[in-house]
């Protein structure tokens, strides 16, 4: 997701209030209720970035911070 205008800790309370949304999400089934969890990665673009994939690549790694860390949780990358 694409957040232009805003500051890094604008964009990670968006996330956590994403993540807090899909975790509310509740499926029937048959079988009993299932529910979801979202792992997420945030990154801005900085001044020293040469290009967008620069903040991509950071995103991406924090991404796989949030995996490692249990999931269900957004890390800054």
């Amino acid at each position: 997701m694409l957040l232009p205008g805003i500051d890094a800790d604008a964009a990670r309370a968006t996330a956590e209030q994403l993540r807090k949304a899909v975790a509310k999400i509740r499926v029937p089934h048959r079988k009993g209720d299932f529910g979801f969890t979202a792992s997420m990665g945030v990154a801005g673009v900085t001044a020293g970035d040469r290009s967008f994939e620069s903040a991509l690549s950071r995103a991406d790694a924090a991404l796989y911070a949030a995996k490692d860390a249990g999931r269900n949780c957004v890390k800054m990358g």
